[in-house]
């Protein structure tokens, strides 16, 4: 009997939720990484030495790129350590693995093609965006697979 209430509950809404939330995460990550920095010349770090603020000193740069600076090492400061805590190096190789494993199965299928000059980038960028996703996700896979209803944090 509970077995068919824990299945009728993944018919509703609690799968929807569960997906939004993977989804949402690894969109997360995505923007992360990428608007850290990428090839195509708009992102962060060339948003920095673009403008005349390129200075040598942190305190110098004008407002805005200040307070992106700060957001940026914010998010960083949360996403690196819940990820490292979540997976583990070993889970971080895993998954940098697995990523790796299905772009080769892209390449290998004629979907991706690495003939632009800055392909290796991207596809390192996303690997890196897919491993900091799935940390940031791994609580809510391990529920969802497990079919726990509640957490507790005993080591408090």
């Amino acid at each position: 009997m509970a077995a068919g209430r824990r299945f009728g509950a993944w018919r509703g809404g609690a799968f929807w939720w569960l997906a939004g939330m993977l989804v949402s995460r690894l969109l997360f990550a995505g923007f992360l990484v990428f608007a850290t920095y990428n090839p195509s010349g708009r992102s962060y770090v060339h948003w920095l030495r673009a403008g005349p603020a390129w200075q040598s000193s942190i305190w110098q740069l004008p407002t805005w790129q200040l307070i992106t600076t700060v957001l940026l090492l914010l998010a960083y400061g949360v996403a690196i350590p819940v990820t490292i805590r979540a997976l583990g190096i070993g889970g971080i190789a895993l998954t940098a693995s697995v990523a790796g494993a299905a772009i080769w199965v892209l390449l290998d299928s004629g979907l991706l093609s690495v003939a632009a000059e800055q392909a290796p980038v991207w596809i390192g960028l996303s690997v890196a965006a897919t491993v900091l996703g799935t940390g940031l996700s791994w609580m809510n896979i391990t529920t969802a697979l497990d079919g726990q209803l509640s957490t507790r944090d005993l080591s408090r």
